[in-house]
């Protein structure tokens, strides 16, 4: 059994396409025109993405640096706690004080050298 197709009832959609021919040429300006763009847009990629390259090596600097100023700083707010305790245990082990260390040495609280007489 044969199904035939009525072409008065198929559907106006169904219109062969023609494909674009040699002989069907596309405006010269329009095709220079996209092909300008393609140029211009391949030539400003290298210069774009070392922009780009620059920029993160700038960044990456800028916080590498951030970083070493925020470790010094701890560092010495360390170094100066230890200080402070060290000088803490000292005076508790009964270390010298300034006036027991001027009298020990026989200046008798005064750095100055004293005259001796002749």
């Amino acid at each position: 059994m044969r199904i035939r197709i009525d072409p008065k009832r198929s559907s106006t959609n169904s219109t062969p396409k023609k494909a674009m021919s040699d002989s069907e040429k596309v405006n010269p300006q329009i095709t220079d025109a996209v092909t300008q763009t393609n140029v211009s847009v391949v030539a400003a990629a290298p210069a774009q993405s070392m922009g780009v390259v620059y920029q993160n090596l700038a960044h990456a600097l800028g916080i590498s640096m951030q970083n070493a100023v925020i470790a010094q700083s701890s560092m010495q707010q360390i170094g100066t706690s230890v200080v402070g305790t060290v000088c803490a245990k000292i005076i508790e082990a009964g270390g010298m004080s300034p006036e027991s260390s001027d009298t020990q040495a026989g200046n008798s609280g005064s750095n100055v050298p004293q005259k001796t007489s002749p």
